[in-house]
């Protein structure tokens, strides 16, 4: 009996893991991102981040970005902690206000994987016009002040 107890548990955890990381495959099949010149910057602390598929779209295109905590281990060093992401896509809002809203998306650990439909229709053959997107990442902290990074970028939508 012995044998059997220790082999369970690395079952348990090895089937934990695999749900996780099939999770995390299929999201980055979908997602194609070009991390390749991204570098970390450790000493600056925790951070909210994001990066980009393509930051140019054409009118009705998928835009998709990954919005993250930089040196998440700085801030917290358990997987118990659920950070919570929000974001909002046109027109502006602020902070305090997405702070309050229900625009919540679904998070994997520290990251969440956004995508949207970039679209105007007042654009004409040739046009481009410039928008803007605003993410919330919001770190519960019991007893403490949420910890919260705000998050915005601009983006460019054109018509051909």
């Amino acid at each position: 009996m012995r044998i059997v107890y220790p082999l369970f548990l690395m079952v348990a955890f090895t089937s934990c893991n695999s749900a996780d990381s099939v999770e995390n495959n299929s999201i980055s099949k979908e997602f194609n991102f070009k991390d390749e010149n991204y570098k970390a910057f450790p000493e600056l602390g925790s951070m909210g981040n994001s990066v980009v598929e393509n930051n140019t779209v054409q009118n009705g295109g998928i835009y998709r970005l990954k919005l993250f905590i930089e040196n998440h281990k700085a801030l917290y060093n358990s997987d118990s902690v659920k950070p919570i992401f929000k974001f909002h896509e046109g027109g502006s809002i602020s902070s305090s206000r997405l702070y309050d809203s229900d625009k919540v998306v679904a998070g994997i650990q520290d990251t969440a994987f956004i995508k949207f439909v970039a679209n105007d229709e007042n654009l004409k053959k040739g046009e481009v016009t410039k928008k803007k997107w605003h993410g919330l990442i919001i770190i519960p902290r019991p007893g403490e002040k949420d910890a919260v990074f705000a998050v915005e970028r601009e983006y460019l939508i054109q018509q051909k």
